[in-house]
């Protein structure tokens, strides 16, 4: 069941003001926080605490806080400040971008007046977007969600773009040199007409779909627009898979020694349907800066591709051969483990034997009632009705002949007496044969199938 927060709520020290959004996994607030900041605060209905990768998905936010804030990708991403656990539901709070717009509103201000943001703007954002990707990739993240609504500008009238640019809903990016803790438990989220072809084929996604999404978004920053405008979700992998996307005309003269014809080639390599084929975030941003880099053929590319994916391949080899020795190692440890404490258990086991077998070196035992009525005996004895009148009433239940106790050396065994109207019970259980007894053993008169006794004593040494 969602759960839903009203106005003025508090909860772990934040005060709800208003909710902003809802989605398959989250709803989102504008909160307040103790010290008085506002704050975007998430709820996160999935994943719940029911599921096996939840606490992975705890440990993998502070994974991701960590590789942010620990490199220069932390100045294009939005603050994660904290998360916590609260009626069995995790939440997470950021910084709120204020005064900010997203990149589908400046999108929307393009499509109605094409004039309201200048070439100098469009280009600015285009080298801020690809830089903050760029840092990204580098800190081995991939976002995944990329799309123009998580793409914030901060109004910053101070600098030539207008804006500062933040990149936001990273929540459920993940990294590329480990699992993401949802992998084969959820798909991996991507938005029609933002996903990359890996995205539609159930693969996992790669910088290079980040890149796909970027070509998608660049088209529409410097070019004549989405590259592929469909209503109709069907449409598109097809059309991705044929790369069906008319090369890139620029709007625009790029600031030198950046060239229109480099950009408007990166462009639309990005957009091809082969990832190896596509630019990493380094080439794009290089040939939209002209650093001289960014032009680089389709040898040189598929070759750069091959050499990262055979590293790529490597380092997982390596990872898992490592990790199997490791298991391995823990398997021998575990079972040396397991056969150290079997033997101790045995060697226990064998001297609590022989210390009842010790104690029950005895000439004479005792049978002794629970209200202190005693029997000493010191051979053969066949015990009835009349040698069990000292323990009170509960003799009248015994035949005549109920039960032996026998002596061999210096061990004592107990054997019951055939027809007898009511059993004899040794611990509890039913006694059948000839038993050797040991100190503590309980002796009973009662019924076997319903477990009851009339009288039970206990066997000692005098």
């Amino acid at each position: 069941m969602v759960r839903i927060y009203d106005p003025k709520e508090k909860i772990q020290g934040y005060t709800i003001e208003e909710m902003i959004t809802t989605g398959n996994n989250s709803v989102s607030y504008a909160a307040r926080a103790s010290s008085g900041d506002k704050v975007f605060f998430k709820l996160y209905q999935s994943p719940s605490v029911r599921v096996p990768w939840y606490k992975p998905f705890v440990q993998h936010q502070e994974e991701l806080k960590r590789r942010i804030e620990s490199g220069p990708c932390r100045q294009f991403c939005y603050k994660f400040l904290g998360g916590f656990e609260h009626e069995r539901k995790f939440h997470q709070v950021f910084e709120f971008l204020d005064k900010s717009h997203s990149l589908a509103q400046i999108f929307d201000k393009i499509r109605i007046r094409p004039t309201s943001v200048n070439w100098e703007q469009r280009e600015l954002m285009a080298k801020v977007l690809v830089a903050g990707i760029n840092q990204i990739h580098g800190a081995k993240i991939v976002h995944a969600d990329l799309k123009p609504e998580n793409v914030m500008l901060i109004e910053d009238p101070s600098i030539a773009m207008k804006y500062r640019l933040k990149i936001i809903d990273m929540d459920f990016s993940f990294f590329t040199d480990k699992k993401a803790p949802w992998d084969g438990h959820e798909g991996y989220f991507g938005t029609p007409g933002y996903m990359s072809p890996e995205h539609m084929t159930n693969k996992v996604p790669s910088p290079a779909s980040d890149v796909f999404t970027l070509g998608m978004m660049l088209y529409q920053l410097l070019a004549q627009g989405h590259p592929y405008l469909y209503d109709d979700i069907e449409k598109y992998l097809p059309a991705y898979k044929a790369h069906a996307a008319a090369p890139a005309k620029l709007l625009g003269v790029p600031k030198a020694p950046a060239k229109g014809d480099v950009i408007a080639d990166i462009l639309h390599r990005c957009l091809h349907p082969d990832p190896a084929r596509r630019p990493s975030a380094v080439d794009l941003h290089r040939a939209l800066t002209g650093d001289g880099a960014g032009v680089i053929d389709d040898v040189e590319l598929v070759r750069r591709r091959e050499e990262e994916e055979r590293k790529r391949r490597a380092e997982a080899e390596r990872k898992a051969k490592e990790d199997e020795e490791h298991k391995k190692k823990l398997d021998e440890a575990r079972g040396k483990e397991v056969e150290r404490i079997a033997e101790e258990i045995r060697k226990r086991d064998e001297e609590e034997r022989k210390k009842k077998e010790a104690e029950m070196v005895a000439a004479r035992i005792v049978l002794a009632s629970p209200d202190g009525a005693t029997q000493s005996v010191g051979a053969r004895v066949v015990f009835g009705r009349i040698v069990l009148a000292k323990f009170g009433d509960a003799s009248k239940y015994a035949a005549n002949e109920q039960f032996i106790l026998d002596r061999s050396g210096d061990e004592w065994y107990i054997e019951a007496c055939l027809n007898t109207p009511n059993d004899t019970m040794l611990n509890g259980e039913l006694l059948t044969g000839r038993t050797k007894l040991t100190l503590g053993d309980k002796i009973g008169l009662g019924k076997a199938a319903s477990k009851k006794t009339v009288l039970e004593l206990t066997v000692r040494a005098e």
